[in-house]
């Protein structure tokens, strides 16, 4: 975990002419989780850490690019077959789907079921339902 958070420092760190006061990487770490998981906007942010609009969608944007190249091959490795066959043979256990690789969920327009009442009525007006595929 140290050695991540040391690469990410060094992906979005600047270098300073000791001119002005630049943002530390620390900062910039944390107005983004914040940015994250508050999901406030770009102005409510600016306000509260006292910078500007585009600074602060500037330092999201860079945080953000530098924590997925740093986690996304940490994370989420490239599938091997052996992984496809694992997932396949869960569907199979757990839902009788024999080689289901993926569910697709998605809501279908349908008629009306009997005796659904509004169960699946949708406030457009229609009824769907969630399908699953594979």
């Amino acid at each position: 975990m140290r050695m991540k958070k040391i690469l990410l420092k060094l992906k979005i760190k600047k270098e300073t002419n000791f001119i002005k006061n630049l943002i530390t990487p620390d900062e910039k770490l944390m107005i983004t989780l914040r940015y994250l998981a508050t999901v406030n906007s770009y102005v409510t942010m600016s306000y509260s850490h006292k910078l500007g609009i585009s600074t602060i969608k500037l330092i999201i944007g860079e945080t953000t690019k530098a924590l997925w190249d740093i986690m996304q091959p940490i994370n989420m490795k490239v599938p091997t077959l052996e992984m496809f066959e694992e997932v396949a043979k869960g569907f199979d256990e757990m839902w009788n789907f024999p080689n289901c690789m993926v569910p697709l969920i998605g809501n279908t327009k349908t008629k009306k079921p009997p005796h659904s009442a509004t169960q699946f009525f949708k406030y457009k007006h229609g009824f769907s339902m969630i399908l699953q595929a594979c």
